[in-house]
This record gives structure tokens, sequence and C-alpha cells, in this order.
């Protein structure tokens, strides 16, 4: 991961997460989270995210193909600010920006709901959805 994306997300962690500025007002992580967020995770449009969970941090990845046939990889910084909600950014390699996410474990722990932000969204809004399913 780019030094300056993790310099970039662990400034603004608690207070704003990710690129687009997701303001969390007050937000703070916790030490107890009901579902670890390790493992894979078919996200459909984003292809197959594998994700690693180290207390209420989590780092990850992914690759799918854009609209042009190229491969595009992804990078994933995420906080976990409370039991069943995680934060952060991405940063992939067709754009220097980093964007920002915001996931919604389901009690059951085999999917999860979201949206991602453009790195030009404005603070609070969203582009679309980002879903995954656990498949391992």
């Amino acid at each position: 991961m780019p030094k300056y994306l993790s310099t970039f997300v662990t400034t603004l962690c608690g207070i704003v997460i990710a690129g687009s500025l997701l303001a969390v007002a007050g937000a703070t992580p916790v030490h107890a989270q009901t579902c670890s967020w390790t493992g894979n995770w078919d996200t459909g449009t984003f292809g197959v995210m594998n994700l690693s969970q180290s207390g209420t941090d989590i780092t990850g990845g992914y690759v799918y193909t854009g609209s042009d046939g190229k491969a595009i990889q992804g990078t994933l910084v995420v906080y976990i600010v409370d039991s069943a909600t995680a934060a952060g950014a991405w940063l992939q390699t067709n754009n220097p920006n980093p964007g920002g996410l915001v996931w919604t474990m389901s009690p059951d722990c085999k999917t999860f709901t979201g949206q991602y932000a453009l790195p030009s969204t404005p603070t609070g809004s969203w582009d679309g959805p980002w879903n995954g399913t656990r498949t391992g």
C-alpha cells in the first residue's frame, strides 16, 4: 500500500475517513467485533476481494476488469467503527486518488452491504453500492 494512502487514512480515522472525506462524527473504533472480516468476498462489480482483519484494522485487495478490458487492482485500508460497521479508503491502479467506503456486516456474518464514493465526490455523498457475499 502506498505510504501516502496509509498516512492519509490514519490521520483522518475517527473524525473523517477516506479520500471522499466520509464524515464519521465522533466515531471511535472498538476492540470487539462479532464477525471477522477476514476472508474472500464476492462483490460482483469489483470481483473477489480478499480481506485480512487484525484487531480493528482491515486490509485487502481486489482485481476486476474495467470498461476498457484492462485489469484494475484495488488496495483497501479499512477500520472497524462499531460491531457491524467498517469504513475506510480504496485506491486503484487507474486513479492516484483514494476514494471512500462504508460497509455494514449482516448479523449472520455471511454478507455485507455498503457504499463507495469516488475521490471527487463531496463529503456525505455516495456513488454506488459496494456489497459482498463471503466465499471463503
